[in-house]
């Protein structure tokens, strides 16, 4: 391409090899669009589109394979089944081939003519950078339930920039030996990202409203997440036993010394502890049984972790299909 007929983006551009992740699921309405506009922006430079298919019951896939039959920028991974978007950006990151790695959802929410803005603010020498959304296009409960699981990163976790997260996000290839080194099967790229680096920033960028179909985050899942967050990247929940054991320690020592001196001054007279008693051992017990509940939680995380159980299994690719023309 002619230099001088480069606009100030694609100047840019020029010298960045970029590998885009975009985790698919039941998206056969906006594959096509997304990868149109993708092509518009990235048209000037070395790029790659990498689909991760989780599990659609659509035919995300089969178009998917029709789109890299057409791009050879595009490549396809059809995982064996849906094992979360986590675990979906988690394959595109290993079969990343670019020093630049974006992620971005398949909804259209996230505009590819924002991907500059990322990558102006990334070239002032940040390691991850984040695409925040300068206004809200969630309803009001969704809203509030990812406000909760922010919430969850910043208080629990302590990363500061939590509140400014989300999964349209451009980080250094560098960081893959971070991200491959984590072997739970409940993969958030959010925090495994800080493991390796603190030099994160984000910029405000208005997301698009979703046009097609509704969004794949139910409440549950939206609950599931912030439960695995704090399970499978914090100790919080074991402190917290410990916390909660030690004052229903003291408060039953309380309980049991206003007890006894209950019965030592009046004695003869009918004592009422009885009411007080079994409450107090019902509570003790669901404590207990939260516990127990809560380490056994840690303890199977664990045991996934010794029998060495994949984050995800990659059922075909586009990869062989080009591979075998390679060999005819």
């Amino acid at each position: 391409m002619n230099n001088m007929n480069l606009t100030e983006n694609d100047r840019f551009f020029l010298n960045k090899s970029l590998s885009i992740i975009i985790p698919v699921y039941n998206a056969q309405s906006t594959l096509e669009n997304l990868v149109c506009r993708l092509q518009k922006v990235l048209s000037s430079l070395k790029y790659e589109i990498i689909f991760v298919n989780d599990g659609s019951y659509d035919k995300s896939w089969d178009i998917i394979k029709k789109l890299a039959d057409r791009f050879d920028s595009i490549r396809g991974f059809n995982l064996m089944r849906n094992y979360g978007q986590g675990n979906a950006i988690l394959c595109g990151i290993n079969k990343a081939k670019y020093d630049v790695i974006i992620t971005m959802d398949d909804d259209l929410q996230h505009p590819p003519e924002a991907i500059w803005k990322l990558l102006k603010k990334f070239d002032e020498g940040y390691d991850v950078v984040y695409a925040t959304p300068e206004k809200s296009c969630q309803s009001p409960g969704r809203e509030l339930l990812s406000t909760i699981t922010r919430s969850t990163f910043q208080k629990i976790i302590g990363i500061g920039f939590a509140r400014q997260i989300s999964s349209f996000r451009v980080f250094h290839s560098k960081l893959k030996n971070v991200i491959d080194s984590y072997h739970g099967i409940f993969v958030s790229i959010d925090a495994i990202l800080p493991w390796g680096t603190d030099r994160i920033s984000s910029v405000p960028i208005q997301f698009e409203p979703r046009r097609l179909g509704s969004s794949n985050y139910t409440v549950k899942k939206l609950i599931e997440v912030a439960f695995n967050i704090i399970t499978g990247f914090t100790f919080f929940p074991l402190r917290l036993i410990l916390v909660t054991g030690f004052l229903f320690l003291l408060s039953g020592l309380i309980i049991f010394l206003f007890l006894f001196l209950t019965d030592l001054f009046q004695r003869g007279n009918v004592v009422w502890s009885g009411p007080i008693i079994i409450p107090v051992i019902s509570i003790f017990s669901g404590i207990q049984l939260l516990s127990i509940g809560i380490v056994a939680d840690y303890l199977g995380r664990i045991y996934f972790v010794t029998i060495n159980r994949p984050p995800f299994v990659v059922r075909s690719s586009t990869e062989e299909k080009r591979e075998r023309h390679l060999l005819e």
